[in-house]
C-alpha cells in the first residue's frame, strides 16, 4: 500500500510567536527555551509515569531500552538552549557595544 501522490507532510510548521515578533531575536529565543522546555516536561513526565509503573504490577508503556532513548533526547534539548543561550548572549553583548561607540 503507498500513500497518494498528493500527500502532504504530516508535521506543520508551529510557531509560539505571533507574526510581529517573528523577527524579534530575543522572542526567538524566548519560543526556543518555551520549546525546548515543553519537550523535557514531557520526557520528565513520561520517564515518572514509567517508574511508578515499574514499582507496580501494571506493566510499564515502555521499555527500559526505549525510556532510555526517550531520555537520551534531553542532552539535545539542553544543547539547544545552550546554543540559543550562547547567540543571545553574544548578540547583546555587540548591541550594547553599539550604544557604547560614538
Amino acid at each position: 500500500m503507498s500513500a497518494p501522490v498528493n500527500a502532504g507532510p504530516f508535521h506543520e510548521d508551529f510557531s509560539w510567536l505571533p507574526d510581529t515578533l517573528e523577527h524579534d531575536v530575543s522572542a526567538r529565543f524566548a519560543a526556543k527555551v518555551r520549546t525546548a522546555a515543553s519537550g523535557c516536561m514531557a520526557i520528565a513526565r513520561i520517564a515518572e509515569q514509567h517508574m511508578i509503573d515499574a514499582n507496580t504490577e501494571q506493566r510499564p508503556l515502555l521499555s527500559n531500552g526505549h525510556m532510555h532513548s526517550l531520555l537520551c533526547l534531553i542532552a539535545p534539548l539542553m544543547e539547544m538552549i545552550d546554543d540559543a543561550a550562547d547567540g543571545q548572549i553574544h548578540w547583546l553583548a555587540s548591541e550594547a557595544s553599539k550604544g557604547y561607540r560614538k
